[in-house]
Formats: C-alpha cells, sequence, structure tokens
C-alpha cells in the first residue's frame, strides 16, 4: 500500500498543467485524481487511516457537507480525500486548538533564484535558508523549521510505519497528501533574491505586488478558478483525466488495479 499511495499522489501531479498554481481547488482536483488511481480496498483503507487523525471529528467529520452525507459511501471517501489535500491550510487560522497544528514552514523550500548576477554575486552563501533535503531521523510534528521536501519525505517514512502511532500516521497522511501539491508550484520550490529589493527573499511572491489579487503569489494561486464543492472539483479531475496523460516514473510499471475516469 505504502509504495502505491506516495505513486499515486505523486503522479497526479503530471494530469495537471506545470503552468498553473493551487488553491484548494487544485488540491482537491490532486485528490480525485488520486483517488482513481486505487483500488476500492486501498481507497478504504487510506480513509481508515485519515480517520484516526487527531482532528479527524473537527476538522473532517464535522465538516462533511450535507450533500455529501446524503451521498453514497464512495463519494464521502473522495470527500475525505480531498479534504484531507487541503487540511494543512485549513489550520492556518481558528481556535488555538486547530492553529496548533500549523506548521507554516511546512509548505515551500526557499531554492534561491537571483535577479542578477550581481546579486548571485552580493548574496550567495550568505542566506539563511534550510535547503536541505534530507529529513531528520527524530523529527515529529511538533518540529517546526522543516523545508517542503524533508516533511515529504519524513511523511513518506511515518505514513509506511505500521507501527507508528495511528493518530500520527493520520495526521502525516495528510500532510503528504498536500505537501506533494505544493512542492509542484515554482513559488513554492523558490524564491526570488535581490540586493535592494528582496535581500531575504520574495517569500515565494507574497511580496511581489500585483494589481490583481494583492500579490503574484495570491495571483498565481487563484488561476484553476475556485471549484470547492465536490462534484466540481471532481468534474475537473475527469476533465484532465480525459485530455491529458498522466505518466509514470521510468521503470514504474501501471497498477493493474488503475481504473479509468469514472
Amino acid at each position: 500500500m505504502r509504495t502505491r499511495l506516495a505513486l499515486c499522489i505523486l503522479l497526479c501531479l503530471t494530469a495537471a498543467s506545470p503552468a498553473l498554481a493551487w488553491n484548494w481547488t487544485g488540491h482537491r482536483i490532486i485528490a480525485s485524481i488520486a483517488f482513481r488511481q486505487l483500488t476500492a480496498e486501498e481507497q478504504a483503507r487510506i480513509v481508515a487511516l485519515l480517520k484516526r487523525h487527531p482532528r479527524f471529528m473537527e476538522d473532517f467529520a464535522d465538516e462533511m457537507p450535507e450533500d455529501v452525507r446524503q451521498a453514497d459511501g464512495k463519494s464521502q471517501h473522495e470527500w475525505r480525500f480531498q479534504q484531507a489535500a487541503v487540511w494543512p491550510d485549513l489550520v492556518r487560522s481558528g481556535p488555538p486548538a486547530k492553529t496548533a497544528f500549523n506548521r507554516s514552514q511546512w509548505h515551500y523550500i526557499n531554492v534561491p533564484h537571483f535577479l542578477s548576477d550581481a546579486d548571485r554575486a552580493a548574496l550567495e552563501g550568505k542566506l539563511e535558508i534550510n535547503l536541505a533535503l534530507d529529513s531528520p531521523q527524530e523529527a515529529t510534528s511538533s518540529t517546526e523549521a522543516l523545508n517542503i521536501v524533508q516533511v515529504i519525505r519524513l511523511a513518506r517514512r511515518n505514513c509506511a510505519d505500521e507501527n507508528a502511532d495511528p493518530q500520527t500516521r493520520g495526521l502525516w497522511l495528510a500532510w503528504l497528501f498536500h505537501d506533494v501539491g505544493d512542492l509542484h508550484q515554482p513559488l513554492h520550490a523558490t524564491a526570488l533574491f535581490s540586493r535592494g529589493l528582496f535581500p531575504t527573499g520574495d517569500r515565494g511572491g507574497n511580496s511581489v505586488k500585483t494589481k490583481q489579487s494583492f500579490n503574484l503569489h495570491s495571483l498565481w494561486d487563484q488561476f484553476p478558478g475556485r471549484h470547492d464543492r465536490l462534484q466540481e472539483a471532481r468534474a475537473a479531475a475527469l476533465r484532465l483525466m480525459r485530455t491529458r496523460t498522466t505518466s509514470r516514473p521510468a521503470g514504474v510499471q501501471p497498477s493493474s488495479s488503475t481504473r479509468p475516469p469514472g
């Protein structure tokens, strides 16, 4: 299961154009595409793990829309996939019991991009940024100073550990769903540095003001539109699956359980 889960979440990224960013709509679309790469048994096993998430009742069960509650079990499972994919953004605000799970640094890595060669010469080697790619062996969900690559690797390790606490595995599973989607986006993977404009980086485009939507990061995030309901995100996922080819890493054979769109 662990290989299939990691593969399917990764594979679903190629179904969308690399020129688009992910707001909640994008994350939900990714989740629906991943959902369709799994057998019914695998879907159920993942949902069973998500149900052990420490905030499953508050942020999943209590938040399920009424139309989804009235839908069939498969639709409910798909909605839970979608909710897991946006959960790390949901905990950015709310009561202290909720925001205690927020990890703002876990959504990005600031690989430096310099505005000019002169900026590179002046700033390279002086930047205080975390570019590590290996996750610490002792890192836990309370470790805040990790970048997105470290978090994905740590999440994969913890999700695969069948001896780990079930709540811990459910928590890391939500981060894995979300961060693979975030890492796909250039504004979550790099930062612009300039001596005069951004000596400490442009915060993934948040410091680049635009006439539309406040700043570059916010503008980029809105490109997929707003389709936050289960059916809307599902329909967008199906359109992508019908019109685009989902490629696989070299050497990985297609799973016999992969279903056609529908």
